[in-house]
């Protein structure tokens, strides 16, 4: 019970860190971000109990504590995500750990930017390459070949981003074609609870698409999906 609660807190306080610099960094958020956390309404410096993975998001009950606005789950449900993910890929060799890293970091960085952006940077996409490792999946390889590259063309389409594609292509690749429309139909379902869709206003896809990831591999982790 200790391994496995070390293991999720490892991978939601990863997801706490790897978000944050995204956010700051990669964003260029840390133009106008002073050195330490701040409510992004009323420019609060935060307290370290609030910079708690999840706790301090739940203890606030999503509001800031001060001004009272509304804080984005984003980062919260980021982090559960990446702890439930080390779980699922219990027990951790050094191998599997590494490799599970690797996939979360990577997981996380497109995430992040395409959250707040909506772009992606295409060098960070073979960090899924970990999947075919991580979860066995049987292949159907001519067919899921020509699912891959199907999804790859449709990527150039408009409505759908480059980076999407490729990150289809890839996953495709990895798990092969049944996992990667599951994904995609999980992706779609997880997709209705942002009110951006309902308004017809540009959705980023990725974080949708990781979300219906880890639900895939919990699935195929419980024997649920043969």
């Amino acid at each position: 019970m200790l391994i496995i609660l070390t293991e999720f807190l490892w991978g939601a306080c990863l997801a706490s860190f790897i978000t944050t610099m995204v956010s700051r960094h990669l964003l260029s958020k840390s133009k106008t971000y002073p050195a330490f956390s701040i409510c992004d309404t009323c420019h609060q410096r935060l307290a370290s109990w609030q910079l708690i993975p999840i706790i301090g998001w739940l203890i606030q009950r999503g509001r800031c504590w001060w001004c009272h606005s509304w804080i984005s789950p984003f980062q919260t449900v980021t982090e559960i995500f990446c702890g439930w993910l080390y779980f699922l890929f219990l027990p951790l060799s050094w191998q599997t750990l590494l490799l599970t890293t690797i996939l979360v970091c990577g997981l996380l960085v497109l995430t992040t930017t395409d959250w707040y952006e909506q772009w992606i940077y295409p060098t960070i996409l073979p960090t899924l390459i970990p999947l075919a490792f991580l979860v066995p999946h049987p292949h159907i390889w001519l067919f899921d070949l020509l699912i891959a590259f199907l999804f790859l063309i449709i990527g150039f389409f408009p409505g759908i981003g480059l980076g999407d594609g490729e990150f289809l292509f890839l996953l495709t690749i990895c798990l092969g074609s049944q996992a990667a429309c599951l994904t995609i139909l999980l992706a779609c379902a997880l997709s209705l609870t942002n009110r951006r869709l309902w308004q017809k206003q540009a959705l980023p896809l990725i974080p949708y698409l990781v979300g219906g990831l880890i639900l895939t591999i919990t699935l195929i982790n419980f024997g649920w999906v043969t």
